[in-house]
């Protein structure tokens, strides 16, 4: 759009014989050079905006591998993408919609890698997908949403409400998951409910109680005080 505003004629072309021919009409030259700056300007929002969706798609990949590997959920990595789209972007304002989508993806991803972490595992990786969602929720997500309105120059989006919505949702899952190993793994080795007198038949009950009242009367009172 600069090059062709630099191709612009100038009032000193127009008036030193440059418009003076026939094939010359400045408003017709001066509506095509508008026509080619905007054609440039819309060029280079696509170029940029695809590059946001290909930095946002490998950062995604990235999160998803980590996550499903090691059991971490890299909220730093999706700040670094979005800090270095904001070195590289000229129109960022104009992107502000595929570095949201970009930034809802990669928590997805993570997401997803999280639970696929735990899926082959016991209650200790379910309880470090729980850390790693409250991690997330205190500190990275905050993050992410301050860099996002700093790049895109954008107040009042759902950003923070559909990244935390999807970190909310693991974690109650895993927790959920994590109580119910607890629960079925207490019924295989333990009787839950309180022991009563119900508990034991009546007849042995009072044969006991007997055997401990005869048991105390043949023992001396002194080899009691000894116990």
């Amino acid at each position: 759009s600069n090059s062709a505003i630099v191709l612009q004629p100038t009032e000193s072309d127009y008036y030193n014989g440059f418009a003076r021919s026939s094939q010359y009409k400045r408003p017709d030259i001066e509506s095509s050079l508008e026509k080619v700056a905007l054609l440039v300007e819309e060029l280079v929002v696509t170029i940029e905006r695809r590059k946001c969706i290909y930095a946002f798609d490998q950062c995604a990949r990235n999160n998803a591998q980590r996550a499903s590997g090691s059991g971490i959920f890299d909220g730093s990595e999706i700040i670094s993408c979005v800090q270095k789209l904001s070195e590289e972007l000229t129109r960022p304002e104009s992107c502000a919609a595929e570095v949201e989508k970009g930034c809802e993806l990669a928590v997805h991803k993570s997401c997803e890698g999280l639970s696929s972490y735990v899926r082959d595992r016991g209650d200790s990786a379910r309880l470090r997908a729980v850390s790693e969602c409250a991690s997330a929720l205190s500190r990275s997500i905050d993050d992410i949403v301050r860099e996002v309105a700093y790049l895109t120059n954008t107040q009042g989006s759902n950003l923070e409400d559909c990244l935390v919505d999807d970190v909310l949702a693991l974690e109650a899952m895993m927790f959920d998951e994590f109580l119910e190993s607890i629960r079925r793994n207490m019924s295989l080795y333990c009787k839950l409910g309180p022991m009563t007198k119900t508990d034991v038949e009546p007849d042995e009950f009072a044969l006991g109680k007997k055997k401990s009242e005869e048991y105390l009367a043949a023992v001396p009172a002194n080899q009691l005080l000894n116990y």
